[in-house]
């Protein structure tokens, strides 16, 4: 972002997002053996998000031994176009039950959304911060995510990284997930872990840190 504005980064500050207490935390439903399980996406429906390879990866993932599961995405439909050629897409592996577009969720009802889902994941092409991502890490889920522009960062150790136009290693990234309990768990710890250094009190000091910043080098 930066050479597009032009600024050096020795002047500007990160002030991270802080994460809602709605999300965090609760001891899981136990599902019934033959309950299919969920894929969590938590995107509005445009381009960048890279839906379209996420519905093919999910393609593979319905042929292989998980064909039980399920893909949900939250999110308003910023693109009509787009979701209708994902649903033909769909429609034409016959799998378009499969899949649901839940449209924009409320905050409260995600959060349930996350406690029913066995993973979340993110596949964006690119990403100023990814708020879904503190999200699920403060609610206990674990998180399968793009390794493009700021996912890394906001993760760190608590995200398993796929390539974003890598549709083969994302399918490969959400297999893991399902199938590998001892890396589940380690995201889930490492995730509770990282979301706890984010919070509205945190992201208000460091605002006023950096307005006091700008007022200082402008006097």
């Amino acid at each position: 972002m930066l050479p597009y504005l032009n600024i050096s980064q020795e002047k500007t500050s990160v002030v991270y997002h802080g994460v809602d207490e709605v999300f965090r935390p609760f001891p899981k439903r136990v599902a019934p053996d033959n309950a299919p399980r969920i894929i969590l996406a938590v995107s509005e429906v445009l381009e960048h998000k890279n839906l379209a390879r996420l519905i093919e990866a999910f393609i593979r993932l319905s042929k292989s031994p998980h064909k039980e599961v399920r893909l949900k995405i939250a999110g308003g439909i910023g693109s009509e176009e787009l979701r209708q050629s994902l649903e033909a897409r769909l429609t034409n592996e016959g799998i378009l039950d499969r899949v649901t577009f839940l449209g924009f969720v409320p905050k409260e009802e995600l959060a349930v959304w996350y406690h029913q889902a066995a993973l979340l994941v993110f596949p964006s092409l690119a990403e100023t911060f990814g708020l879904p991502l503190i999200e699920a890490m403060a609610s206990g889920l674990p998180v399968v995510a793009s390794n493009a522009t700021a996912m890394p960062e906001i993760c760190q150790k608590a995200a398993l990284y796929f390539d974003p136009e890598n549709i083969p290693e994302m399918d490969q990234a959400i297999q893991r997930v399902l199938t590998e309990p001892d890396l589940r768990d380690e995201l889930i710890r490492q995730g509770i872990k990282r979301a706890s250094s984010f919070s509205w009190e945190a992201t208000a000091a460091n605002l006023l840190s950096s307005l006091e910043m700008a007022q200082s080098r402008a006097s």
